[in-house]
């Protein structure tokens, strides 16, 4: 019996100016497509064209625009570069409705009424990543035999990674309201119950009602928040 012949796959290299398909575009910015799809549902700039059965086509532009989303908040310092921060998005109101029993009765309307709500949460072994963004060995052993540092380190750097997130969100038009009322240890449980990935807080995210805003609250001043010595 002859063997079976596998087929080959033929790849055919495109222009610079030729249309991409979403699953080229998530492979070229190294990003998952659920992710594209956000981007392209809240920056009225991303529009790719659409064809039959809803497929997406990224022109040139778009995914200028896409990579530097990315890039602006991907590119916020942290302590070795570490990146501990991680970020569910909340986009369906049955994946909303996973997060309401967390919630304070203050931020219940408007997490149901954002268009956006993301988690930002720590990866608690952020370290298995640092041969491969930390420029020296020994990073991820040093890490895995110093708890009390990896926790430390997971937790102050996470949290930069949310402000980035919010400030390249900013960059680009939207709106933030960040959410400290919650249930941590039920989201934990919904959201994450391997235990790895840990809730730090919470942001709605979209384009604010004028008509709702307050006026920003005061600032401290210079003198209140800083020390010269």
């Amino acid at each position: 019996m002859a063997a079976a012949v596998q087929p080959v796959e033929r790849r055919i290299e495109k222009s610079a100016q030729a249309f991409r398909t979403i699953s080229e575009v998530a492979t070229e910015l190294d990003v998952p497509q659920h992710v594209l799809r956000f981007w392209e549902s809240k920056f009225s700039q991303v529009r790719p064209l659409k064809r039959g059965g809803g497929r997406r086509y990224y022109r040139p532009e778009d995914i200028d625009l896409l990579r530097r989303i990315y890039e602006i908040a991907s590119m916020g310092p942290t302590s070795m570069n570490t990146q501990p921060a991680r970020f569910v998005f909340l986009t369906t109101p049955e994946a909303k409705a996973r997060l309401l029993p967390a919630l304070s009765a203050g931020n219940l309307d408007k997490t149901k009424g954002a268009p956006v709500t993301v988690i930002v949460a720590t990866d608690t072994r952020f370290f298995q990543h640092m041969p491969q963004i930390w420029h020296k060995p020994g990073a991820r052993e040093n890490f895995e035999g110093n708890p009390a540092m990896a926790t430390g380190t997971a937790v102050r750097n996470g949290t930069l990674g949310g402000a980035y997130f919010m400030i390249a969100a900013r960059a680009v038009g939207l709106d933030c309201g960040p959410m400290s009322g919650f249930d941590i240890p039920k989201v934990n449980a919904e959201f994450f119950p391997d235990g790895r990935w840990q809730t730090n807080f919470l942001i709605n995210v979209g384009y604010g009602d004028d008509t709702l805003l307050f006026d920003r609250n005061p600032r401290l001043a210079f003198e209140q928040a800083t020390q010269i010595l």
